[in-house]
């Protein structure tokens, strides 16, 4: 049986791109209804402060480093840090969400996995600051999500109120735990869940339906079951088409964890552009 979800604790990452904008209204809107509290994080990238990057840029500029480069840098990064985070403050009193504001130091993916363990639900953007246009999946995000063992939202640049989620369910343990976080989150925000099931068999069919029924009893949460014929990432692309965010499986626990998401998922990630809610 899977556990139904707690959803007390989320964690929103925080870089003042419109992605993670985006990521903190999600967070805030679930935050309000499952009465929440939510932590922004900033994170100073140890990377954009190693001596050696900061002697690259003072080369490909044509001076010599000052001795003093390395400390006004982090004492900008560090400002913009707050800046950032007084931002969340102001926007989680307005939505009435208890909030707690974090600057941390370090490598962003090992901060946010140590953050992240004491949190039921990550908020990310799709892609950061940093990112090149038309990269639609985020470095940080994408080694994130390879390592993380919390359930992770990644939210692109819009971010409308969620009303139609969905959910893609193949009877896998990982897609079990998707559809009943999406369950929880249905519940919560008072929008009926659409289920569905990529499979052209009928007998295929007809089993997942009843596992999907039984796994939702519990919620007492409106949804729909469907299935579609074809290749699944092409289906689950289609039926997005009239939903604004999709749950599904991530990966499994292995060796291979950090090397390779599910091929689906990640395909899914890379291509779809409502939020993706990445269960593991």
């Amino acid at each position: 049986m899977v556990r139904i979800p707690l959803l007390k604790k989320l964690l929103v990452a925080l870089d003042g791109s419109p992605h993670s904008a985006a990521a903190l209204a999600h967070a805030l809107s679930l935050a309000a209804a499952a009465e929440a509290t939510v932590t922004g994080i900033h994170i100073v990238d140890a990377a954009a402060v190693d001596t050696s990057f900061v002697a690259d840029l003072s080369g490909s500029l044509g001076f010599q480093p000052f001795l003093n480069l390395n400390a006004e840098l982090h004492d900008a990064l560090r400002t913009l840090g707050r800046t950032v985070l007084a931002d969340f403050e102001q926007r989680a009193a307005e939505a009435r969400v208890s909030a707690h504001a974090v600057l941390a130091e370090g490598f962003v993916v090992s901060e946010l996995l140590r953050a992240a363990r004491d949190h039921d639900l990550v908020f990310l953007g799709a892609h950061g600051t940093g990112q090149k246009r038309g990269k639609l999946l985020g470095g940080h995000a994408d080694a994130l999500l390879r390592r993380l063992d919390r359930p992770a939202w990644l939210a692109p640049a819009l971010a409308a109120p969620i009303s139609r989620p969905l959910a893609a369910f193949d009877g896998s343990e990982k897609s079990r735990r998707a559809l009943v976080l999406a369950a929880e989150l249905a519940r919560l925000l008072s929008v009926r869940l659409d289920v569905l099931t990529v499979s052209a068999e009928p007998a295929e069919i007809s089993a997942r339906r009843a596992l999907a029924d039984d796994l939702l009893h519990e919620h007492e949460t409106p949804h729909q079951f469907r299935a579609a014929p074809g290749h699944p990432e092409e289906a689950i692309l289609a039926a997005l088409r009239d939903h604004d965010l999709i749950a599904i499986g991530s990966h499994g626990h292995g060796r291979i964890v950090e090397l390779f998401l599910g091929s689906t998922t990640e395909r899914i990630l890379r291509r779809a552009t409502v939020p993706v809610l990445c269960v593991p």
